[in-house]
């Protein structure tokens, strides 16, 4: 079972070039692993998309429930924050997303992101492993 971020998940919903790997995740019948902040990111974005009429109400809230059924394993993240905020000042990136990363880590399975900056990053380093690009992310391959 792999990490998956939420802004991966949310690419499902939108008009972008990653709409269809963000909706292979949602069919592919996966299971995956997410920080205890992931609920509450992805229905913050969901609310967002409302709020600037981009998204109905009722669509938004259905896909809050399509997105919580490919979560089968909730971590917490109270154990993460330290290395989390460390990894943070040594990459400059988000502690949010260093949570994520730290969750794969200790889980010891890869973070499914999006976001290219941190791939960037983590590229050539021990810990490049640990990521995969959504629009690269395959079901039954996790590593």
């Amino acid at each position: 079972m792999e990490v998956i971020d939420a802004n991966s998940v949310l690419h499902a919903f939108s008009q972008g070039v990653l709409r269809q790997p963000g909706r292979l995740v949602l069919s592919s019948g996966a299971s995956f692993l997410a920080p205890d902040i992931f609920e509450g990111e992805c229905a913050n974005a969901l609310t967002r998309l409302v709020r600037v009429r981009q998204m109905q109400e009722m669509a938004a809230r259905k896909a809050l429930v399509t997105i919580r059924r490919v979560i089968g394993v909730v971590f917490a993240t109270s154990g993460l924050v330290d290395r989390a905020f460390d990894r943070s000042l040594s990459l400059n990136h988000s502690v949010f997303d260093c949570l994520y990363l730290e969750g794969a880590r200790d889980h010891g399975t890869r973070l499914i992101t999006a976001d290219e900056r941190l791939i960037t990053k983590l590229r050539g380093t021990p810990d490049a492993n640990l990521v995969v690009h959504l629009a690269d992310w395959r079901p039954g391959i996790s590593s």
